[in-house]
């Protein structure tokens, strides 16, 4: 952007309305006189080309002298001419109605508006924040003949209506699945010792656990095999209260690793399926389980 000595943005809008210029005559080669691009198309490239160039920096040169501002609502109305074929004598207002394209002196205002409810969640010492609630004071006009953008903020509000400009904080949950909290993964099994070396104490054990904590859930059973000879994988789930059993081939070159994660996954498919409320996966794979608490 070009600021002046008097901050009367000449400068920085004539070299504005050069360049938007050379995008109109981009627009009127790409449309053609029998050929070339449909309204829809013509209107993305002026708001791509055209508008994007108008918008930037408006906050602060809606300051400038109306006379400076009109020269670009010239631009708007030649850019709608060319999207939408109008006539030479087709008043702007038409043009905008067709093309749902706003007066430029209302989509300065209100990209003033969004923008001071952005700052609006910032802290209160931001420096921009800072700036325009100090411009909340009378001016004189003989002094500033147009008050400054800070001031527009507050005449905005006023007009309508609005005590406090505060822009709404919304924050949206990560639904990224291997950062899910959710998932409760238990290792108690892991203090009662190798499963090889008193299995029907392990058995019992781990089956006294269900029987205490997870009563009323589905108890689903994962497993994932790899053959070394012929090297041959596979991934099965079971659920003895459904008298369901799957089993998958995998490809032969997976690792017993991705066997067990193959082996989850299908159930947790078909608890989705089959909308069950409360499950617990049974498996057998210590490194699997601690990839899903680790999310790693």
């Amino acid at each position: 952007m070009h600021y002046d000595q008097n901050l009367t943005w000449k400068q920085h809008i004539n070299e504005l309305i050069i360049r938007c210029n050379r995008d109109l005559s981009l627009l009127k080669n790409i449309k053609g006189l029998k050929w070339g691009a449909d309204q829809d198309t013509l209107l993305i490239i002026y708001r791509a080309l055209v508008r994007s160039k108008l918008d930037y920096g408006c906050q602060l040169y809606a300051t400038a002298n109306i006379t400076l501002l009109k020269e670009l609502d010239k631009i708007q109305t030649q850019a709608l001419k060319i999207c939408t074929s109008s006539r030479k004598h087709t008043s702007k207002e038409e043009m905008q109605i067709l093309t749902g394209e706003s007066p430029l002196s209302l989509r300065r205002e209100e990209l003033t508006l969004r923008y001071a409810a952005r700052l609006s969640i910032h802290q209160a010492n931001h420096p921009t924040r800072m700036t325009i609630n100090k411009c909340n004071i009378p001016f004189s006009r003989k002094l500033v003949p147009r008050p400054p953008s800070g001031k527009i903020v507050h005449i905005l509000c006023k007009e309508m209506e609005i005590d406090k400009l505060q822009a709404e904080i919304i924050t949206f949950p990560d639904k990224t699945p291997w950062k899910n909290k959710e998932v409760k993964i238990n290792t108690t099994a892991l203090n009662f010792g190798s499963k090889e070396i008193n299995p029907h104490e392990m058995r019992s054990k781990i089956q006294q656990i269900l029987e205490e904590n997870y009563k009323d859930y589905t108890k689903i059973y994962t497993d994932g095999s790899k053959a070394t000879s012929p090297y041959k994988t596979s991934a099965a789930v079971v659920i003895p209260d459904l008298k369901i059993k799957t089993g998958s081939r995998l490809p032969d070159l997976c690792s017993v690793y991705t066997t067990e994660f193959w082996a989850i996954l299908e159930a947790l498919k078909i608890i989705a399926d089959n909308k069950i409320h409360k499950a617990i996966i049974i498996s057998d794979s210590l490194s699997v389980l601690k990839s899903l608490e680790t999310g790693q």
